[in-house]
């Protein structure tokens, strides 16, 4: 599953979890059963990379939280949750 956070899109690489093996060995396995051997490279991952999903559109929406609230602009501290 893809998650989103902020502007960034993670993919399933991201997010792996330490296995016991067959032969008693432990390793980090990430999505479809890859070990991070196959995943790791110095310049990033080598399976499961963001760069091979297709491209997403969607509607988006705007809200104008400051007209709402009948102000110009927000204070910097304001959390929009």
């Amino acid at each position: 599953e893809i998650g989103q956070v902020g502007t960034q899109f993670d993919g399933p690489g991201h997010i792996g979890t330490r296995m016991e093996m067959a032969d008693g060995t432990e390793q980090d396995v990430f999505y479809n059963g890859f070990t991070i051997d196959e995943m790791k490279s110095p310049y990033g991952l080598l399976q499961l990379g963001i760069e091979h999903i297709k491209p997403i559109i969607t509607r988006g929406i705007l809200v104008d939280v400051a007209a709402y609230k009948g102000v110009d602009v927000l204070p910097s501290s304001y959390e929009v949750t």
